[in-house]
């Protein structure tokens, strides 16, 4: 009898399986409908492109901010790593220049109109590094902390204008699935 229900079990798994791929007439996969190159929108390719001439994409990800939903590519051109930010329209809300000379700061060396907008943001927030970075000539600090257990990574301006606040605890357990 026991013997009988784990072929029925296995002869289930295997059902389930071959319907899904029938159904629906591809394999199941392991990227998120939407989050491969292959489904970029064209307007968004032509924006990367435009902003980064030769860039070679390599990444993308769809993201939601409190101005919307926005796609942020990651690739390469002429030895240098850009990451870019292009909301659905086509419009380039900005290219990072991503290096391996970002600068790490002290936090007591972050601006107190930084710090005070990481912790208006996210209060309670114990802010654990700093980076300076440019941004499109202008100087942007990339805060990490933790605050209730989850690590966050915050963006702000040296004026203090918050600019991406990401829970990365979210991020780790959308990797785990």
């Amino acid at each position: 009898m026991e013997k009988r229900c784990s072929i029925l079990r296995f002869g289930s798994i295997s059902a389930m399986a071959i319907c899904l791929v029938s159904c629906t007439g591809r394999p199941i996969q392991s990227d998120p409908p939407g989050e491969t190159l292959s489904d970029l929108p064209t307007s968004v390719r032509d924006a990367a492109q435009e902003a980064v001439p030769g860039i070679l994409l390599t990444e993308m990800e769809i993201k939601g901010s409190g101005e919307g939903v926005f796609y942020e590519v990651e690739g390469h051109a002429e030895g240098k790593r850009y990451e870019i930010k292009i909301d659905t329209d086509g419009e380039v809300l900005d290219v990072e220049l991503e290096s391996k000379d970002e600068e790490m700061v002290s936090l007591s060396d972050v601006p107190r109109a930084v710090i005070e907008s990481a912790k208006r943001e996210l209060p309670g927030i114990e802010l654990t590094s700093a980076e300076l970075e440019n941004h499109r000539s202008r100087k942007v600090y990339d805060l990490e902390g933790v605050l209730n257990g989850s690590r966050y990574e915050l963006e702000i301006t040296e004026s203090g204008e918050v600019i991406e606040v990401e829970n990365e605890s979210d991020d780790d357990e959308d990797d785990n699935d």
